[in-house]
């Protein structure tokens, strides 16, 4: 089925999806969900990922159909969804930029064994993150992220397997529907579960600039998409069976701090592989959060801008994107000032908005998706489906969400 149109250069946007993905939501809402609830978690971790796979593919979808970005397909559709776009875009990056920034300052201060105040690491992260993005040295990172991926991939396979054994106690911690503190992990666990759906529309961008560079990568984007996707939800469970055969049901528990939770993570590593080893698995995972970051600050000025540009009519595209970049950047550095001594709230703080706003933009791909002919004729299809389950999925969960906080 894959022929001779399958090159390993033309892969990519899939490549840049799995490393955008594998961040918080992995290193630490999985490894979380794991340590503290078992493996019952493993349910909504698949759940999520298979439910939300037609709204993220509709990003590559749509750009190999139409050539253009999700960004211009909203525009397309009405003001309506063009501005709630830009409006999720603009509300919700601060404490997305904050929450990575503030994960990946905890393990480089773990790493580096320094006890720098974590605002100052934050700050020099978000320093190298936009050097690298002015310099235009992203490319760099670009290439190495495949092998950053299957280093941390192949380490917690393997410290998995090496911590494996049956557990003397129950297998999972029962969730109570009714209290607020459990139904407000679910979710924000589920909401940046394997990201947010906002991915969607970076891929869509960054497809069409592959599609531009390398027009054969257009005959392979579904492969392309897939492995990444793949990828990530195999390491979700794999990064929940680490939470949970090192810490669930034993007096350990994730510290809220991001420095306390970084040392906890490679403590895990430590015990399982050995501290020699677990130098490459700090690189590893330092490198791939700080990877994250840069995406994150790279995604977010791009949509804005663009959506600055095609609102006013004009304007230049690149002094717009500079321009939200600095204030991006600054967005987020405020938010950590504020959550600097707990992680824990400011990952779910995150997390949660992006939880209830993704019913709206898995709406707008849906319409989207329906336009370019990925749903058959036919009543019943796998895609049909697998959309409507998932579109039920997230406005249920929302409804549950909303009407517990504001019971």
């Amino acid at each position: 089925m894959i022929g001779n149109n399958f090159k390993i250069k033309n892969l990519g946007p899939g490549l840049l999806y799995a490393g955008a993905a594998v961040g918080v939501s992995h290193l630490v809402q999985s490894t979380r969900a794991g340590a503290e609830y078992g493996l019952l978690m493993i349910v909504p971790v698949v759940l999520a990922n298979l439910l939300k796979w037609p709204f993220f593919f509709a990003g590559p979808y749509y750009a190999a159909a139409k050539g253009e970005s999700l960004i211009i397909g909203y525009h397309r559709l009405g003001k309506l969804p063009f501005y709630t776009n830009l409006c999720i875009a603009a509300t919700t990056v601060p404490g997305i930029l904050g929450a990575v920034t503030l994960v990946t300052a905890g393990i480089f201060n773990v790493v580096l064994g320094i006890e720098t105040d974590i605002r100052l690491s934050s700050a020099l992260i978000l320093g190298i993150a936009l050097f690298v993005l002015i310099r235009g040295r992203y490319a760099i990172l670009d290439r190495l992220i495949k092998w950053i991926i299957a280093v941390l991939s192949l380490s917690t396979v393997v410290a998995v397997a090496l911590l494996w054994q049956a557990p003397s106690h129950s297998y999972w911690r029962q969730i109570d529907w009714g209290n607020y503190q459990h139904i407000t992990f679910l979710i924000a666990l589920m909401g940046w579960m394997p990201a947010p759906i906002d991915l969607s529309i970076w891929q869509s961008i960054w497809s069409v600039e592959k599609f531009k560079i390398q027009p054969d990568a257009r005959k392979i984007f579904k492969i392309d998409f897939n492995i990444g996707f793949i990828a990530t939800a195999f390491l979700a469970v794999v990064f929940l069976l680490l939470g949970f055969f090192s810490l669930y049901n034993t007096e350990n528990q994730l510290p809220a701090d991001a420095v306390g939770f970084a040392a906890s993570l490679i403590s895990m590593y430590e015990v399982a592989l050995g501290s020699t080893v677990s130098l490459l698995i700090k690189i590893a995972a330092l490198t791939c959060m700080i990877s994250t970051v840069i995406t994150v600050l790279d995604a977010y000025p791009r949509v804005i801008a663009e959506s600055i540009v095609i609102a006013r009519g004009k304007g230049n595209l690149h002094r717009w994107n500079e321009f939200v970049l600095w204030v991006v950047a600054t967005s987020g550095m405020v938010v950590i000032l504020f959550f600097k001594t707990n992680m824990k709230d400011l990952v779910t703080l995150a997390t949660v908005i992006s939880f209830i706003t993704a019913p709206v933009l898995a709406w707008f791909n849906t319409q989207l998706l329906r336009q370019i002919g990925f749903f058959p004729r036919q009543i019943f299809s796998i895609n049909k489906i697998l959309t409507s389950l998932g579109l039920l999925y997230l406005i249920a969960f929302t409804i549950i969400y909303l009407f517990i906080t504001f019971r």
